[in-house]
């Protein structure tokens, strides 16, 4: 029984771990993103038309870091129910 609650914390730990380390990584994302566009609103040049993939590119990045994060929640939450079954 001790071994069951010493795993599930160790669990919890690194699930903490990860979602710190993903939040660190969504900041960066995010704080890219809104200097990208500020420097697209500088210049008359960078049209919408020149702006758009890179948009998309950064639409793209945020839709994949969300289904990742999904992904391994949903393995966590796989390895908890396991270790409770057991």
């Amino acid at each position: 029984m001790e071994t069951i609650k010493m795993t599930k914390q160790m669990i919890g730990f690194q699930k903490a771990v990860f979602d710190n380390t993903l939040n660190g990584i969504a900041f960066m994302q995010d704080y890219s993103q809104n200097m990208m566009d500020g420097f697209m609103r500088q210049f008359p040049w960078f049209t919408e038309q020149n702006q758009k993939p890179l948009k998309d590119t950064m639409e793209l990045m945020k839709k994949a870091r969300v289904d990742y994060k999904n992904a391994v929640d949903q393995g966590f939450d796989h390895l908890e129910e396991m270790i409770t079954h057991n």
